[in-house]
């Protein structure tokens, strides 16, 4: 295909795509920046702009975007944003944003703060959209970009919209595929390691198989009850197609638990067999995933068992690694 022939975009719009997109637009163009601190927070004065940060982590989770502005008494607010396309939300995830926010208010680093949710018009429908503060739709967005000038309106534009569509094509409540292809991974490792994650042979350890991140965690003795094995299969369906995504399987700590220090300190054990550990005082991640998965894979019996074994293979590990003496 010839340069000029090619699509702006080559692969499917992702959440960090408009993040990304956002930042830019508040980092580059005060019009923007204040028409969208607007949205967040009506009626604020927005005195002295601070920053825009994208991909904040913390020990109680991370922050899609947070920007800051002084308002015209002096009083610092940060803006907590959670941008969602299609993807549901995890448990406790808003009300992690709020205890953020109060953190940061107890740390000092802000007078105040809230919290909103960027999504496409589709999303806002659903229930947990009212537990935020404020809601700017992607829509909102493109319609107020198009009558500001700036060089990457163009590029911006394409990308809300590619994400605008996808969330229109996406059935949220039906993945027959991911649920076959769950289930089936998740027996497959429990054969493998039943022995190792249950106190013995016949119980069943702690598992949840029905959505797109399923999660087993260990019941066996002297394993620690932060950590949770998951896998997770980043496709998007919808009626007619599926898009080519990531298949990750990883070992997370959960965010108020204070092992990441243990884990980093065998980190070494986990990188010799090729996964990757990533963390910092209070949350760890151990990753290892196969990139732009084709529908068709996840219904190959090679590359479910490749998965299964991969799955299995961390989960032993991490029994192996965190249940040994200090």
């Amino acid at each position: 295909m010839e340069i000029e022939e090619r699509p702006l975009l080559s692969a499917s719009v992702r959440e960090r795509d408009v993040d990304l997109v956002i930042v830019q637009l508040v980092q580059t163009s005060p019009l923007f920046r204040e028409w969208f601190g607007d949205q967040l927070i009506p009626n604020t004065d927005q005195s002295i702009f601070l920053g825009v940060s994208h991909s904040v982590a913390t020990p109680n989770g991370e922050s899609d975007i947070e920007l800051g502005f002084k308002t015209d008494r002096g009083d610092r607010q940060l803006i907590l944003i959670e941008n969602k396309i299609t993807a549901s939300f995890q448990d406790q995830q808003i009300e992690r944003y709020y205890q953020r926010g109060d953190q940061y208010v107890s740390n000092g680093d802000c007078e105040a703060f809230t919290v909103g949710l960027v999504a496409p018009e589709q999303y806002v429908n659903n229930a947990e959209s009212e537990a935020f503060d404020s809601v700017v739709t992607y829509e909102e967005i493109l319609s107020y970009i198009d009558s500001i000038d700036h060089d990457g309106t163009p590029y911006f534009q394409t990308v809300l919209e590619s994400a605008i569509k996808k969330r229109h094509e996406q059935q949220l409540t039906s993945y027959p595929l991911y649920a076959d292809f769950n289930g089936r991974i998740m027996d497959r490792a429990l054969s493998k390691t039943r022995h190792l994650v249950s106190d013995n042979t016949s119980s069943t350890p702690n598992c949840e198989i029905d959505t797109r991140s399923p999660w087993l965690q260990s019941q066996a003795e002297g394993h620690p009850s932060a950590i949770k094995y998951q896998f997770k299969t980043q496709l998007e369906q919808d009626q007619n197609t599926i898009t080519p995504g990531d298949v990750e399987v990883r070992l997370d700590i959960e965010s108020d638990a204070d092992l990441s220090d243990e884990v980093e300190a065998k980190a070494t054990r986990f990188e010799q067999e090729g996964f990757e550990y990533s963390g910092n005082s209070t949350f760890g991640v151990v990753q290892d995933y196969w990139e732009n998965v084709d529908a068709s894979d996840l219904e190959d019996e090679r590359f479910l068992e490749e998965v299964a074994e991969r799955y299995a293979e961390l989960i032993k590990l991490g029994h192996e690694v965190l249940t040994e003496p200090a």
